[in-house]
């Protein structure tokens, strides 16, 4: 308990230890030669310090607390980027750090703003991501994205066995498709879903309206608006209520599917979410050709599960399909990401394209305009900073989703563009990305790329964008 309390230091912490015969001291001496402790105590750190000069991880922690103490000052680690080869040759700038005319902050700023260190070589939240357009009208799968990437040529052929080490120890996890594998809580994405099912149970209508009280009270656990106690939402119909991503209406939508005012049964409103989220494919694989996990809806807690948190687990090219069914009204896609096939003489064997899986067809055409209205309003209300002066009309759905409390919340934003006639959807995910809105941001310069904005080509040259939302949670 002194030792935990770092009230013992570590000699008489192991001395304690010899004392009472609790370490094995035939594994490094032998009894007959050490006549008593103290001579014990030498034999043991002989040992510790020869088998800790050839553990790495001993010598990571040696850094960190360095690092820690400020005996490594941070334009000292930037320097060594130089001399490790990582950076290019630069005596002048590696100068201006260890003589204090460049700080480490600006220095490592600048480097990532010129793409020469990345978030995927840094490994801190966030240093991973994944984005997924698929085209409305077909199905077809436009990109799919997983970073950071890596150089599959040095695996090929003859294995490059030190790069394979770097990335399996690279943080970042750049050998995992974040696109196909990684699941986490979609957050407020799943908003148009709870919609959807609310509008097809006849649980709510497009004029229902339902009035934010900040706190939830028909639940035990009381949950919260994301706004409350800064305010409330005030009176809603579903389009405002996927406007202004109102936990609140939801949580109200979660009770009703349950059961509401009548016998309220946790069962009945989890069947019914997982019934509409099945029908857009949330709880199946897409069909692409590479490594794929399959999506997990909740089952349990049917209000905490309408506004996208509870047990549910959802990739991203999941996200992917479900936007796209929400920007064609319904259509749903087995997808694929081959074109075609060939012999070796480059005979065509094979076509591939997307096939229909169903259709979401239990709302008529009121129901989705109200969706989509609601969608719309996103961009041009909570997104208003990220999407101002972008010439594409493109409607969204932002989603924040807390993994745990000691680090950033994940960021998510489905989406689609134009508003009146979709060709593409996307579906953006940045784990532990801090808020929704730099997943929306990012989206918007995939969509711009696509649609040859200017603004958003520029990024093609090279370079990074700085994030312009410092918005804390909006969902």
């Amino acid at each position: 308990k002194k030792w935990q309390d770092e009230k013992l230091s570590v000699r008489d912490f192991l001395m304690y230890g010899l004392e009472r015969g609790w370490i094995d001291t035939e594994s490094f001496a032998r009894s007959e030669k050490y006549v008593d402790a103290s001579e014990l105590y030498a034999a043991l750190v002989d040992r510790i310090i020869s088998d800790l000069s050839e553990t790495r991880d001993f010598a990571k922690q040696v850094y960190h607390y360095a690092i820690l103490a400020d005996e490594i000052r941070g334009a000292q680690l930037c320097a060594i980027l130089f001399d490790q080869g990582i950076l290019k040759k630069d005596s002048k700038t590696r100068e201006d750090l260890l003589n204090g005319t460049r700080s480490a902050y600006d220095f490592l700023k600048s480097r990532i703003k010129a793409m020469e260190i990345t978030p995927g070589d840094l490994a801190l939240d966030p240093c991973n991501a994944s984005s997924v357009a698929i085209d409305t009208r077909t199905g077809a799968v436009l990109a799919c994205v997983t970073y950071p990437g890596y150089d599959n040529n040095r695996l090929a052929n003859t294995l490059d066995t030190d790069y394979y080490t770097y990335l399996n120890q690279n943080l970042a996890n750049p050998l995992y498709n974040h696109a196909t594998q990684q699941r986490t809580a979609p957050g407020s994405t799943f908003k148009p879903c709870s919609s959807v099912a609310g509008l097809s149970e006849g649980v709510i209508t497009t004029g229902t309206v339902i009035v934010d009280k900040g706190v939830y009270e028909k639940v035990s656990n009381k949950p919260k608006c994301w706004i409350y106690p800064r305010g409330n939402h005030g009176p809603l119909t579903v389009s405002g209520a996927i406007r202004d991503s109102c936990n609140y209406f939801f949580y109200e939508v979660g009770w009703r599917l349950s059961g509401g005012g009548g016998v309220y049964n946790d069962k009945k409103g989890i069947d019914r979410l997982q019934k509409y989220a099945g029908m857009f494919g949330l709880d199946k694989k897409t069909g692409v050709e590479i490594e794929e996990n399959t999506s997990e809806l909740a089952d349990e807690f049917p209000v905490m599960a309408a506004i996208g948190q509870s047990n549910h687990n959802i990739t991203t090219i999941a996200l992917a399909r479900y936007a796209t069914a929400i920007a064609n009204s319904g259509t749903v896609y087995g997808l694929t990401l081959l074109d075609h096939t060939t012999d070796a003489d480059g005979k065509t064997l094979k076509k591939y394209k997307a096939k229909v899986k169903n259709k979401v067809d239990t709302i008529g055409a009121g129901g989705w305009n109200a969706i989509h209205t609601g969608m719309r309003e996103v961009v041009t209300d909570s997104l208003k900073l990220e999407y101002y002066g972008f010439p594409i009309e493109v409607a969204g759905k932002t989603g924040t989703a807390q993994q745990v409390k000691t680090r950033p919340n994940h960021a998510l934003f489905i989406g689609y563009a134009p508003y009146q006639n979709p060709r593409i959807a996307v579906a953006t995910r940045i784990p532990f990305g801090y808020t929704s809105h730099n997943a929306a941001a990012v989206s918007k310069d995939i969509l711009g790329v696509y649609f040859k904005v200017e603004s958003s080509l520029e990024l093609l040259k090279g370079g990074a964008n700085e994030s312009i939302s410092s918005a804390g949670q909006t969902d």
